[in-house]
């Protein structure tokens, strides 16, 4: 708390050197100083502060409108701006910056009184039935830039304000920001005399507490049979209230040869489990396989992916079937084997080819004598790709899983799934309710997902990305790192029309937008 404290009233007290940075950062941008180490010599300013001020002012969206004025006179790199313009847009901004402070701080001793003091601040109970007084949201958002704390709040990462120097470290991501080091960040360098002082005291404290602390020890969670395990009674029509005979613990009579063996090891946990996946228990493999065929072709050799009982469809490849289920007994469970056999295959490799006369004979394609035109990439997929083409794909491998926020960088594998609270962005692109088995993806389109490639943060951000690997290949004319472009983005190169429409487009339009517009093209989201 005391930390944070101080952090709140550096912001406060920077807030009024806000004019200062902004004038001294777009002398940087401009040219008129080399970099920010030079300007914050010639100012009189924090370097790390200024580099967060050259940072934060290139960003191309904020959540507030109060430098859009700023922002249009430093378009095309702020040519023909003069230094009284600047001066007067920054003094401007600073006077605006400072007001936000005050008033915040104005509503926030309102609501420390509503709240009945310090301890009501902090209860959050209380915090959700009292009605608290708030800053406007724009007003909300130019004060979070400035001094809030780094946060992740539904999916969107904030990095920290400009003037934050709390105990928060920043958040994943903003990979152009600049790398501050550890003591920079820290607020210590702001502080003289007896709160510095104080400071030192309360973590060389901490410090002495954290080393009195016993060695953390590794720890595995486990599950372990109960002593006696009983078998259970039938529930009659499902009502455990009403019981009927006692069922011995046992596999399913219906998928063996002859009566099933009861289960005496345990529980009959682990005896289940070999009996699913025992080479005797040809459906585990059909299920599988056709699950896998159903991957990669879009439909399956059995159409009921989950039924193969009498209710369900006939499989159009029975010995198709059959074949790669015993291959994948043999191959010893290798789902990877699997995936090659099938991917060698000439039904894998044939061509989308258009035929009036199969057509005629086979319109749904269950013979599979063409490859299906076009299947959409799946959620995780699509996110992949975004990374991959831009270059931010982050390729380690393992670890624990992490929110699929905006900054997220590896494969979405590696993503955190919540049951109670999906990733709102996956779910817009057909993930699964993880609460519940699916057979299958659905296959939507709608508007949202069209939008979605239009006003996406993480769009925005693989599209600057891709902006910025192309420009980085020297040497390269507008034609060549078109042809790059298409090559990352689709597998091929540009036909001469979408060349010179690309031409075209770059004349009034940024790489940046170009960028943007080929991510957000149907080519890209499908396997054709």
């Amino acid at each position: 708390d005391y930390v944070e404290k101080q952090s709140i009233q550096l912001g406060e007290m920077l807030a009024r050197k806000t004019a200062r940075y902004m004038i001294a950062a777009w002398e940087v941008r401009s040219g008129r100083i080399k970099d920010a180490a030079s300007a914050s010599r010639d100012h009189k300013l924090d370097q790390e502060i200024l580099e967060r001020w050259i940072h934060y002012l290139k960003e191309p969206e904020r959540d507030h409108p109060y430098l859009k004025a700023w922002d249009e006179s430093m378009a095309r790199g702020g040519a023909g701006v003069t230094l009284e313009q600047v001066k007067r847009l920054a003094g401007q901004f600073q006077d605006l910056a400072v007001s936000v402070f005050e008033e915040k701080n104005t509503i926030d001793d309102r609501n420390y009184v509503l709240l009945g003091g310090a301890k009501g601040v902090k209860d959050m109970a209380k915090r959700q039935f009292t009605n608290i007084e708030s800053l406007e949201p724009d007003k909300f958002y130019l004060w979070r830039d400035l001094a809030s704390e780094p946060y992740t709040k539904s999916g969107q990462a904030f990095r920290g304000g400009t003037y934050y120097y709390g105990n928060a470290p920043p958040t994943r991501g903003a990979e152009d920001a600049p790398e501050e080091p550890a003591k920079k960040k820290d607020i210590a360098r702001f502080l003289r005399g007896e709160w510095r002082d104080r400071l030192e005291a309360m973590r060389a404290e901490l410090d002495a507490l954290k080393e009195a602390l016993p060695p953390e020890y590794p720890y595995l969670h486990a599950l372990r049979d109960t002593d006696k395990p009983a078998n259970l009674k039938v529930a009659i029509r499902g009502d455990y209230q009403n019981q009927g005979a006692e069922a011995p613990r046992r596999f399913l009579r219906v998928l063996c040869e002859g009566e099933p063996p009861v289960f005496t090891r345990g529980s009959g946990r682990l005896a289940l489990a070999e009996a699913i996946a025992s080479p005797k228990n040809t459906l585990t493999a059909r299920v599988m396989v056709n699950r896998v065929w159903l991957w990669h072709f879009g439909h399956g050799i059995v159409p009921s992916p989950s039924n193969f009982g009498q209710l369900g469809e006939r499989p159009s490849h029975p010995e198709l079937l059959d074949y790669l289920a015993a291959r994948f007994v043999e191959s010893g469970w290798s789902v990877k084997a699997l995936h090659r056999e099938i991917m060698l295959s000439a039904a894998y490799a044939s061509s989308s080819e258009e035929s009036a006369e199969n057509r005629a004979k086979d319109p749904d394609n269950r013979l599979l004598w063409r490859a299906n035109l076009s299947l959409r990439l799946d959620a995780e997929t699509l996110r992949d790709a975004l990374l991959a083409v831009s270059g931010r794909l982050d390729r380690t491998m393992g670890g624990p899983p992490a929110p699929l926020d905006d900054d997220f960088r590896r494969r979405a594998v590696y993503g955190y799934v919540g049951r109670t609270n999906p990733n709102p962005t996956m779910t817009l692109f057909d993930f699964p309710n993880p609460t519940m088995t699916a057979e299958r993806r659905a296959v939507t389109v709608g508007p949202l997902q069209r939008l979605y490639f239009l006003n996406s943060t993480f769009v925005s951000q693989a599209a600057n990305a891709l902006a910025d690997r192309l420009s980085g290949e020297r040497g390269a004319t507008d034609p060549d790192k078109i042809k790059r472009a298409y090559r990352l983005i689709f597998g091929r190169p540009p036909t001469e029309q979408e060349a010179e429409l690309g031409l075209r487009f770059l004349a009034g339009g940024s790489w940046a937008q170009y960028a943007q517009v080929l991510l957000s093209s149907a080519e890209f989201s499908s396997v054709n």
